[in-house]
């Protein structure tokens, strides 16, 4: 009799003690096949209508702009060369939820959340009757592709984010269809307002991104509201796509941080919004971006707290500014050419200045001092990475980061799309970051374990109930671990 060799993978797992928890698995979804999904729930002429959408034509028939088209749109380059063909079998894996629950052992990942890959972007589809339908439709379809495995995969809802009311509504429909895990849209393009007024026809070339806090074009607190009621943990995957640094022939050049500086721009929004402080039950979840920007998101914060804050920036009030003797300094001291002008010197320091606001940046935030802006942003940002994500030694750095904390770093897969080259792998280059030293055992459960549950379990005690995990979690749960900080 042959006996099976065991995977590394799967031998890392057994000598963890705990569970492997991956919080961005993907479905690498049949379009074809949801289209006749639609077909068969929604009706023939609501699946035609998708059909015709750059939405669908993006994963179906992939059309691409010649350069010089490109150039002219300034569009940027896009990837056609993104999923596993060499592999087969992980090509399958990611798009048969079956296929991929029964190799998890082997893997050596226990439970793993599956977020969408085309259906990230159904949530652009233009016209808000036909974007309800496919949603919904969407979101039923892998619930139903998931339920037979429950008890090791979690399918997750996508929801759009035009505006508060068709969140919500959406919310409440994933919720009871028992969808435990939400994806939000991440931004939305709002048109410039005086663009569309002068100019119409090139509106949609000057759109701005809308974060829905700072600056929104709608209050989204009652989304916000809607999450905390059902005990959805608001989580993000932005797609790239950002109009910043976009390149026309170079699809690195445009993948390269994109997803960070979305998740960036959401989560400053979230934070400087005051959402965190509003909504203290609430964990935010940002998928397969990266540590970097979060921890230096939070330092950031912190330093701009200190200089930005009224007390802060009384050091620049206009109103502070000694003249005289600052006109006895350009005298004393200023070349020949500026004090021979000293009374246009004076002209400029003596007009009329705007004092202090009477509130500063973080007036919806309200922190009475550096400690409480990470207890507001530590314990309620968690941040999606991928195994081979050298960023995530920087999360759980406590020289570097503000107040001695460790980011919430998460573990993903990211199984399904280019970058994972062997699903096989992934366990075993995570755990390479304790073998390079780069991380302690400890810092490891956290990133595989500790933080994806409690994303999730914090806001909902009940997520891991009938799971494989569920034993496990219940102890975590009732571990003392710390909120902010070592």
């Amino acid at each position: 009799m042959t006996t099976a060799v065991q995977s590394k993978a799967a031998r890392i797992r057994d000598q963890l003690g705990y569970p492997v928890v991956d919080v961005d698995g993907h479905v690498l979804e049949l379009m074809t096949v949801f289209l006749e999904y639609l077909r068969e729930t929604e009706g023939s002429p609501t699946a035609e209508a998708f059909a015709a959408t750059p939405e669908y034509a993006r994963w179906h028939e992939p059309w691409v702009p010649g350069l010089e088209e490109r150039r002219s749109t300034w569009s940027q380059q896009v990837n056609l060369w993104g999923w596993p063909t060499t592999n087969t079998l992980d090509r399958a894996t990611a798009t048969l939820p079956r296929l991929y629950a029964s190799r998890m052992d082997d893997l050596g990942i226990d439970y793993s959340i599956l977020y969408p890959s085309a259906g990230l972007f159904i949530v652009t589809v233009a016209d808000p009757d036909l974007r309800s339908s496919v949603v919904d439709a969407y979101n039923r379809w892998v619930m139903e592709l998931c339920a037979p495995h429950r008890d090791r995969l979690s399918p997750v809802a996508t929801i759009p984010m035009e505006t508060p009311d068709e969140a919500v509504y959406h919310l409440r429909q994933a919720a009871a269809m028992g969808h435990k895990v939400v994806c939000l849209q991440g931004f939305a393009e709002r048109p410039v307002r005086e663009v569309a007024r002068t100019a119409p026809e090139v509106a949609n070339l000057a759109t701005r991104l809308d974060y829905f806090a700072i600056d929104s074009e709608y209050d989204y607190d009652p989304v916000w509201a809607a999450c905390a009621e059902l005990r959805l943990a608001p989580t993000f995957h932005a797609g790239t796509g950002l109009r910043a640094g976009r390149s026309v022939t170079n699809y690195t050049y445009n993948h390269i941080g994109a997803i960070a500086q979305a998740q960036e721009g959401l989560a400053k929004a979230l934070f400087l919004g005051g959402v965190t402080r509003r909504f203290p039950t609430l964990n935010f979840g940002f998928l397969e971006c990266g540590a970097g920007w979060a921890c230096a998101l939070l330092s950031e914060l912190v330093g701009h707290f200190h200089k930005r804050s009224l007390a802060g920036m009384s050091y620049v009030d206009p109103e502070k500014l000694d003249l005289p003797v600052l006109l006895e300094l350009i005298a004393e001291h200023g070349d020949e050419l500026t004090v021979r002008h000293a009374d246009r010197a004076r002209a400029f320091y003596d007009r009329p200045f705007p004092g202090l606001p009477e509130r500063d940046d973080f007036w919806m935030v309200h922190p009475k001092d550096a400690a409480e802006i990470v207890s507001l942003f530590v314990p309620r940002f968690y941040i999606g990475c991928e195994a081979d994500d050298r960023s995530v030694a920087w999360a759980f750095d406590t020289r570097v980061n503000p107040g001695g904390s460790k980011v919430r770093a998460m573990f993903g897969s990211d199984v399904g799309h280019w970058d994972v080259t062997d699903v096989g792998e992934v366990v075993v280059e995570a755990w390479e970051l304790v073998e390079d030293g780069l991380i302690d055992e400890g810092d490891f459960r956290d990133f595989v374990f500790a933080n994806p549950v409690e994303l999730h379990a914090r806001t909902n005690p009940d997520f891991f109930a009938g799971t494989r995990v569920e034993d496990d979690v219940a102890r975590l749960l009732n571990e003392d671990r710390p909120a902010a900080s070592t």
